[in-house]
């Protein structure tokens, strides 16, 4: 989509339509995990000090899994943006990341170059993510009789007082 605002001769820009993180969420839960199984992904800072471990962040489905690195590369800023949520003091704003998801068979991390990625425009509809659950945000967890579970766990009970 091209715009151009203001007075004058404005000049045309290309606008990328964004994702939002509540709309990738209800993507990811809404497909079936036999037809779209979650696919571990991490970032790692791109930094001479680090010693460049994958620190994961969450997960992606792909619409007959057919896009995980268009997944990846598209949903990078959801990424990244979880990534610092869940680790503030490891990942700092400034730090420049890299992407990558999880290989089961080859059981091994697999960067993915988003410059060659095609991620074009209406990938959005065929991909999800979640993120790893944040308590102390709220962000990516599962409700149930208003308290925080394991999305496959029952409600967490209050320790009795003794």
């Amino acid at each position: 989509m091209k715009v151009s605002g203001g007075f004058g001769a404005g000049k045309d820009k290309d606008v990328a339509s964004k994702i939002k993180p509540k709309g990738q969420w209800d993507r990811y839960t809404s497909m079936d995990n036999k037809t779209a199984p979650p696919v571990r992904v991490a970032v790692r800072i791109l930094n001479e000090a680090d010693d460049g471990e994958w620190v994961e962040v969450g997960y992606v489905k792909s619409q007959d899994n057919l896009f995980t690195e268009a997944a990846v590369a598209r949903q990078r800023a959801l990424i990244a943006e979880h990534a610092k949520r869940l680790y503030p003091l490891k990942i700092l704003p400034k730090f420049k990341l890299e992407w990558g998801y999880y290989k089961e068979d080859s059981e091994e991390w697999v960067t993915v170059n988003v410059k060659e990625v095609d991620s074009s425009d209406g990938i959005e509809r065929k991909i999800g993510f979640e993120g790893i659950a944040d308590p102390a945000t709220g962000f990516y967890c599962h409700y149930k009789e208003g308290r925080i579970v394991d999305k496959q766990a029952a409600p967490v009970q209050k320790l009795k007082e003794r």
